[in-house]
């Protein structure tokens, strides 16, 4: 990871420090989700797993040290110029139609600007998935197919 590479202080700072998430409203039922997590988090072999790096749901109130916000917020700010460079950007218009299905803890995104014209308007619709309810269904289905199950 270039942050690692270029700023091994700032990725363990972001390796290492708790953030709090929330988001509350309304969409086809009431929610009200929170969530501590670090911005970088690693799975059982110490591997890059997520990165979780959401500003419109993260709380402004950082629970740490006031030393530490210099440094949490100059990091976060790094991480934020490296994803965008010019060399890590992919930019591509969806036509009427288009799908566009990635695993939201692994591809970082956005949405540009845009503008409404007189032929039409922009819908876009989110749709997530629970993990846990996918592997399990491949579970059931490698059973049922005679293979066998991984974990």
């Amino acid at each position: 990871m270039v942050l690692k590479e270029e700023h091994p202080d700032m990725y363990e700072t972001l390796a290492s420090t708790d953030i709090d998430y929330f988001d509350i409203g309304y969409d086809l039922y009431k929610f009200h989700l929170r969530q501590s997590q670090k911005v970088l988090t690693f799975d059982r072999f110490g591997e890059l797993s997520a990165i979780y790096f959401n500003q419109a749901v993260r709380n402004c109130r950082l629970r740490m040290p006031k030393e530490n916000l210099y440094r949490w917020y100059k990091a976060a700010k790094t991480l934020y110029n490296i994803m965008h460079r010019e060399e890590n950007l992919v930019n591509f218009k969806l036509e009427s139609g288009d799908i566009a299905i990635f695993n939201n803890t692994r591809t970082l995104h956005g949405r540009s600007e845009f503008q409404i014209t007189e032929q039409g308007e922009r819908i876009l619709q989110g749709c997530y998935m629970d993990w846990d309810c996918v592997h399990s269904r491949i579970r059931v289905l490698r059973e049922e197919l005679g293979m066998p199950i991984t974990y």
